[in-house]
C-alpha cells in the first residue's frame, strides 16, 4: 500500500453532554476527524429521540451562506487573482478564532448585498430601456404624442405594421369604407410598412375589421412622448444608468480590499458550520452523547491520550477497520505534490488498498496546465 494513503482507525466515544463542545474542539484541533452520521448508522436511535437539529446549526448555515456571498461578490472586483494552486495563508489557532470574532463582516455583507441589488436593478432597467429603443426605430418621423391624440375626443387611432404587398388594397378599402379615415405611411423596412390610421370613433369596428383582414399588427410602443423624443430620452437614460453602474462598481472595488479578511471569516464560518453539522450527527440523551468516526492512524493514540487525560470519565475506543467498513480516504504527500491532490480528487480518490496516483501524475499535471 502506498504511503501516500493515510491508514485510518475507527473511534467510538461516549461522554457527558456538558463536555461535548470541548471534546469536539480537541478532536478538531488535534487532527482531521471524519464523524459518522449515526442517524444513518442506526435507525433505532432516531426512533428513541436521540437526534435533534440544534438552532445553532441553522444560524451557522445562514452565516456561512452570507459570508460566502460576500467573498463571491468581492472576488469579482478584486485586483488580486488566484489560481487553482495558490497556497492559502496559514493561520495560527489564535488568528483563526480572531477571524471568527470579526464583526465587521456583517457590515460588509450589508454593503455588498445593497450594491449587488442596486447593480441587478440597474442592469434590468438598462436592458429594458435598450430593448425599448429598438421598438421605436422606424417611427421617428411621427411627431405625435398621446396628449395630442387624446385631445381628439371623437377619433380613434391605430398604430402598427402591415406587409407592403397589401398597402394599396388596404388604402383603397379604407377610403371606400370611410370618407374621414386617414392612412399615413410612417416608414417602411424589410417589406413591412409602419402605419398610423386615424378614424372617427363611430367607425372603429369597421376600420378594425379592414385592418385585421390585411394582417395589420399593432405595435407596442408607448406614445407618452413623440417617438423621436422617446428615443432621445431612452438613450439618455441608458447613458445615465451606465454611469450609475460605474459608480456602484467603484464602490465594489473599494470593498474588495477587505477580501483577504473576509476569506478568513469564511474559513472560520465553514469550520463552525462543520462543527454544528458534526453535533447534529451525534446521538444524545439528557446526560450523555456518543460519536463514531475515523481518525488518522498516526494520530489516533495521541488523540485518545489527550481525551483520557482531560476527560477521565469518557469512554474512548480505537479499532482497526473491519472488512465491511469504508473509511474515508485521506492522502498524504510532500509539499511539492500536495497542491495537485485536488486534481486527483476531481476524478476519483483511490481506495485504501490502491496506490495514490498523484505523485506519478504530478509532472503531467504541471505540463498540461503549463500549456493552457
Amino acid at each position: 500500500m502506498s504511503m501516500a494513503i493515510v491508514k485510518m482507525k475507527k473511534i467510538t466515544l461516549a461522554a457527558s453532554v456538558g463536555s461535548k463542545d470541548e471534546i469536539l474542539n480537541v478532536l478538531l484541533e488535534n487532527g482531521s476527524v471524519d464523524i459518522v452520521d449515526l442517524k444513518d448508522a442506526d435507525a433505532s436511535l432516531g426512533e428513541a429521540g436521540c437526534f435533534k437539529d440544534p438552532p445553532a446549526l441553522r444560524e451557522a448555515e445562514e452565516e456561512y451562506n452570507k459570508i460566502g456571498l460576500v467573498c463571491g461578490f468581492l472576488k469579482k472586483y478584486s485586483n488580486v487573482k488566484e489560481n487553482l494552486f495558490t497556497k492559502k495563508e496559514i493561520l495560527t489557532l489564535k488568528e483563526f478564532k480572531e477571524a471568527g470574532s470579526n464583526a465587521k463582516w456583517k457590515e460588509i455583507y450589508g454593503k455588498c448585498a445593497s450594491i449587488s441589488k442596486a447593480m441587478d436593478e440597474n442592469r434590468s432597467e438598462r436592458t429594458a430601456a435598450a430593448n425599448k429603443i429598438g421598438s421605436y426605430f422606424g417611427w421617428e418621423n411621427m411627431d405625435t404624442d398621446l396628449s395630442q391624440l387624446d385631445s381628439l375626443r371623437m377619433t380613434v387611432y391605430f398604430i402598427g405594421t402591415i406587409n407592403a404587398r397589401y398597402i394599396d388594397e388596404l388604402k383603397t378599402e379604407v377610403s371606400t369604407a370611410s370618407d374621414d379615415a386617414i392612412v399615413i405611411e410612417v416608414s417602411s423596412r424589410q417589406k413591412k410598412i409602419n402605419l398610423f390610421v386615424l378614424a372617427h370613433k363611430d367607425e372603429t369596428g369597421k376600420i378594425s375589421e379592414i385592418l385585421k383582414k390585411y394582417g395589420f399588427a399593432k405595435t407596442g410602443i408607448d406614445l407618452d412622448m413623440a417617438p423621436k423624443e422617446k428615443i432621445e430620452y431612452l438613450e439618455s437614460r441608458v447613458k445615465e444608468l451606465d454611469r450609475q453602474y460605474e459608480d456602484l462598481a467603484g464602490q465594489a472595488f473599494d470593498l474588495a480590499s477587505n477580501l483577504k479578511d473576509m476569506e478568513k471569516v469564511y474559513d472560520f464560518m465553514a469550520s463552525k458550520l462543520e462543527k454544528e453539522k458534526t453535533i447534529s450527527k451525534l446521538a444524545r440523551t439528557r446526560e450523555t452523547f456518543v460519536l463514531e468516526g475515523w481518525v488518522p492512524g498516526c494520530k489516533a493514540d495521541r488523540i485518545k491520550s489527550i481525551l483520557k487525560h482531560k476527560y477521565p470519565d469518557a469512554l474512548v475506543i480505537l479499532e482497526e477497520p473491519a472488512e465491511d467498513d469504508a473509511p474515508p480516504i485521506q492522502l498524504k504527500n510532500n509539499a511539492f505534490v500536495e497542491p495537485f491532490e485536488v486534481i486527483t480528487s476531481l476524478y476519483s480518490l483511490p481506495l485504501n488498498d490502491e496506490i495514490d496516483p498523484t505523485p506519478v501524475l504530478t509532472p503531467f499535471f504541471i505540463l498540461f496546465f503549463g500549456m493552457m
